[in-house]
């Protein structure tokens, strides 16, 4: 599989957590809200455009046509950021993600918690919770 997606030519950028505070707070895993936000307008402006991983699949098994320059975006893990921070931006550009979730990680609670669209400084640190997994898989900027 690794040289067929070679071959697909799709780049794939590794994200983890984008934070607007405490960048320090996961070590290297980190990355500003600013640089997260130039990083989609360099893309956007370079006419990429993302693909989830069920198309680069449909792509390399059947032949489906991507877009002229897709980019998969990728979040490890499943933290709480990816909902709160990241994926307002991934809108606002955009942009879709495709979020691996360590499922041992997943937050108990049911509720899906506030955005950046919805509130200033919304939570930042944990993991995502199921509620809030759907809530992205269903506006459709994760999956």
């Amino acid at each position: 599989m690794h040289r067929r997606v070679c071959l697909a030519r799709v780049p794939v950028l590794v994200f983890h957590s984008v934070r607007r505070h405490d960048v320090a707070g996961l070590g290297g895993l980190s990355f500003a809200e600013p640089a997260f936000a130039a990083c989609l307008r360099s893309l956007r402006r370079g006419g990429y455009a993302s693909i989830t991983c069920a198309e680069l699949l449909d792509h390399l098994q059947r032949g489906t046509p991507l877009p002229a320059r897709p980019v998969l975006l990728t979040f490890d893990d499943g933290y709480l950021d990816n909902h709160t921070v990241a994926a307002p931006i991934l809108r606002r550009h955009g942009f879709r993600a495709t979020i691996f979730v360590a499922t041992d990680f997943l937050d108990p609670r049911d509720a899906v918690r506030p955005t950046t669209e919805e509130q200033p400084s919304p939570p930042e640190r944990g993991y995502l919770a199921a509620a809030e997994l759907r809530a992205l898989e269903a506006s459709g900027t994760a999956e």
